[in-house]
């Protein structure tokens, strides 16, 4: 199990080396569980080549207590356990395949 703190839509997340953007924060049901995932962005390209926008899926894991907690900040904190099975994990990207057409999905 891990906490997960949610951020607003359009919030900006910056970590070392890189920063995000959320842009969605969604929940799908995959075999009577609820499943977590973000829809991001993030810039790439440089000046010599031009810049752009990686979109992408995470998928952070089955919603085990929706916010459960408060953070620091005052953001809502929900317990999540990671999905490890290979079977789930085709299913979701799946599902996530016909809300999101192109878009990688990570775990």
């Amino acid at each position: 199990m891990r906490e997960y703190i949610h951020t607003n839509p359009g919030e900006e997340t910056r970590s070392v080396p890189l920063f995000f953007t959320v842009r969605e924060e969604g929940r799908l049901d995959l075999d009577g569980s609820e499943v977590l995932y973000l829809v991001g962005e993030t810039p790439v390209g440089s000046a010599c080549v031009g810049a752009g926008v990686l979109s992408y899926i995470f998928v952070h894991g089955y919603v085990l207590e929706w916010y459960a907690a408060v953070a620091d900040d005052g953001s809502p904190v929900s317990r999540i356990d990671p999905i490890t099975d290979e079977g789930a994990r085709a299913r979701v990207r799946a599902l996530l395949a016909g809300r999101h057409p192109g878009l990688q999905v990570c775990f």
